[in-house]
């Protein structure tokens, strides 16, 4: 129940954020959906794509959000390209709500192209990502983000078995009272 209410803040903080953006100039926010993962040798692989148009020329901060799931991502990957009109001037990520440092800032941005890769991975919640440059109206960007996390099977928890058998043996006691 507490790890629900936890989501649902999470959720809920990050829409009004999503909803409210108090940037100058064209910004976009959203937030990146992982699709179906893969599950190649090395781990599960999820990949979502992070992508922005504009409709008027200026300098843009863009907004995006994304979660990691459990457990910890053993290695992160960001690869965007500019499309005709834009310029990057920078990119951060941020442990979403952890006040600190930022995990990647804008040493690592060319102007055409942000290729990131962080090897080490970032612990499972929720991360915020900040791409600024400048854009002619009807450009655009686009990308993805790719997220590798160890392949683990999940253990069920001795409730799990309880109910089971609970199950189970009520099933027994129909059938037996039926016979």
């Amino acid at each position: 129940m507490k790890k629900a209410l936890s989501v649902l803040f999470a959720a809920t903080t990050l829409a009004a954020v999503c909803a409210t953006p108090a940037f100058a100039g064209p910004a976009n926010s959203g937030f990146i959906v992982f699709t179906t993962p893969t599950t190649p040798s090395g781990g599960l692989v999820m990949t979502g794509p992070m992508n922005s148009t504009f409709a008027a020329t200026g300098m843009f901060d863009d907004v995006f959000f994304f979660i990691t799931p459990p457990p910890d991502a053993v290695d992160a990957q960001f690869t965007i390209a500019a499309g005709t009109g834009v310029t990057f001037s920078g990119f951060t990520i941020d442990y979403f709500g952890g006040g600190g440092d930022p995990i990647w800032t804008t040493e690592t941005v060319l102007p055409t192209s942000i290729n990131i890769d962080i090897p080490g991975g970032l612990i499972s919640g929720v991360y915020q990502i900040d791409v600024t440059g400048t854009a002619l109206a009807g450009s655009s960007y686009s990308g993805t983000v790719s997220v590798t996390v160890e392949g683990t099977v999940p253990v069920p928890e001795a409730s799990s078995y309880a109910l089971l058998a609970a199950g189970l043996g009520g099933l027994g006691f129909v059938l037996r009272r039926r016979a």
